[in-house]
């Protein structure tokens, strides 16, 4: 799946010239087997939030708030050039990545920015249930203290940038 807009859109389409980053995680979590994600340079602001519990239960879909990683998958950014950034209506009670157990996810050449999670347990930046490795990815935050990676297998290669990076 490659990404085509920056905006944070959730309208049930992921085409060749139509898929934001929200979009194509829904696509992959709908496609079987391991998928790969694209994401070419630019700032990618999360800005669909709302309430992490529907009548039905959790979110779980990723429509809204963080990003659920809920099948395999790979998301290669094009370098420190690709951020995803949280926080855009000043709303911080989502993380950007949520990877459900049993997953395998690999997450390199990007940046993670904003992230923060007032729900419990922690993992503002990307909240960990299955295997996860990291890979050339920087974390980025105002409050370095906000800065959450809740992993149980995973393997790292990450830099902490702890000034305000904006």
């Amino acid at each position: 799946f490659y990404v085509t807009k920056t905006a944070d859109t959730a309208d049930g389409e992921c085409s060749a010239d139509d898929c934001s980053l929200r979009e194509a995680v829904i696509a992959s979590n709908e496609t079987a087997g391991h998928n790969t994600i694209v994401i070419p340079a630019g700032t990618y602001l999360l800005t669909l939030t709302g309430a992490h519990f529907t009548d039905d239960g959790p979110d779980t879909l990723g429509e809204i708030g963080d990003l659920d990683l809920s099948d395999g998958v790979d998301i290669h950014g094009a370098g420190w050039s690709t951020v995803i950034q949280g926080g855009a209506t000043g709303d911080l009670s989502f993380r950007i990545f949520e990877v459900y157990e049993g997953m395998s996810v690999e997450i390199r050449d990007l940046g993670i920015r904003d992230a923060y999670s007032e729900m419990g347990p922690g993992g503002g930046g990307i909240y960990n249930q299955g295997e996860l490795t990291v890979d050339h990815v920087f974390f980025a935050e105002r409050d370095v203290f906000k800065i959450f990676v809740s992993c149980r297998k995973f393997q790292f290669t990450v830099q902490f940038i702890t000034a305000d990076a904006s």
